[in-house]
């Protein structure tokens, strides 16, 4: 009876383990997508919490800068589409892919959305108490769309329903997966 129950226990120790470790991102790649010389435009994330939504962003440009592609900055995009009166911060629904692909010349458009909930902390020492609020990130998703069709050429999500994780975290493992996909690694 014991050795029954101490090999469940030690089964479920180890079911526990390997889900806990498993990577919290999925990744689909078009094949034989051409990333060499292509203009790739990092658009904001969009998130209830705009800060987040541009640190994800800024984080998967950083970290995609190394694959072929020409790294065009979200804020200068900002600007552009924002002189023509288009607007990123309504979410990727409503982005007129080619209008963006013609005004800043752009051959893919990096979109994406961020869940996050904000956290409560608070700390007492001595005389001192205080309170500050904490970003925690559970899902985001981001999509690599050809402007001239509207294509999806590349999707990666990340979930993490057993713990949050910092923005910079979440962009580093969203641009490592696609990075690892357009290597033709895993």
């Amino acid at each position: 009876m014991r050795s029954g129950l101490y090999k469940s226990t030690i089964l479920l120790v180890a079911i526990n383990l390997l889900i806990s470790c498993a990577t919290p991102t999925e990744t689909f790649v078009k094949p034989n997508l051409i990333v060499e010389g292509r203009r790739l435009g990092i658009t904001p994330c969009h998130c209830e919490t705009a800060s987040v939504g541009n640190i994800v962003s800024d984080t998967i440009g950083a970290n995609l800068f190394d694959t072929g592609f020409i790294i065009i900055e979200r804020t200068y995009l900002s600007k552009i589409l924002e002189e023509q009166g288009l607007n990123l911060s309504r979410g990727p629904e409503s982005i007129d892919y080619q209008s963006i692909g013609k005004l800043s010349t752009v051959d893919y458009l990096l979109v994406g959305s961020v869940a996050a909930r904000e956290k409560a902390s608070f700390f007492a020492y001595g005389y001192m108490a205080g309170g500050s609020r904490r970003i925690k990130i559970f899902s985001a998703t981001i999509r690599i769309i050809d402007v001239n069709t509207g294509e999806v050429l590349a999707i990666t999500t990340f979930q993490k329903p057993q713990g949050e994780d910092s923005a910079v975290n979440v962009g580093k493992s969203l641009a490592q997966a696609i990075k690892m996909k357009l290597r033709g690694e895993n």
